[in-house]
C-alpha cells in the first residue's frame, strides 16, 4: 500500500476517533518513509487528539531531530509540554535551541515575554 493511502486511512480513523487504528496504520510504514514529515505530523495529531500528550511530545522531539529546519516541531513540543507541565516548561523547551530559530517569528511569538 502506498504512503498516500496509509496517510488517508490514518486521517480517516483519527477523524472517527479511532486513535489506535490511526496509529497502527502509521506504524505499519517501514523504512525511511516513517521519518517523513507528513507521517510524524499525523502521529502527533493523533496523539494530541487522543490526549496522549506524552507520546505527542516524543513525536515532536523526533520532528526536531529529523526535520530541524522546520519550526513546527518546536511549537508542537511546546504545546504538549504546556499541557503536561505548564507554560514555564514549554518556554524552556523552546529556548533549548534558540539559536536555530532566532529569526523565526512564529517561535519567538510562542515564547513571548519570560
Amino acid at each position: 500500500m502506498n504512503l498516500r493511502t496509509r496517510l488517508s486511512r490514518s486521517n480517516g480513523y483519527r477523524e472517527l476517533g479511532m486513535y489506535g487504528e490511526s496509529i497502527n496504520e502509521l506504524e505499519s510504514i517501514e523504512g525511511d518513509e516513517k521519518w517523513e514529515y507528513p507521517i510524524l505530523k499525523a502521529k502527533y495529531q493523533t496523539y494530541c487528539e487522543a490526549e496522549a500528550y506524552d507520546l505527542a511530545e516524543a513525536i515532536a522531539r523526533g520532528m526536531r531531530i529529523h526535520h530541524p529546519h522546520l519550526t513546527e516541531g518546536w511549537l508542537m513540543g511546546a504545546e504538549c509540554l504546556n499541557k503536561l507541565k505548564g507554560a514555564k516548561e514549554a518556554a524552556e523547551f523552546l529556548l533549548e535551541d534558540e539559536d536555530s530559530f532566532s529569526e523565526q517569528t512564529d517561535v519567538l511569538f510562542a515564547i513571548g515575554p519570560i
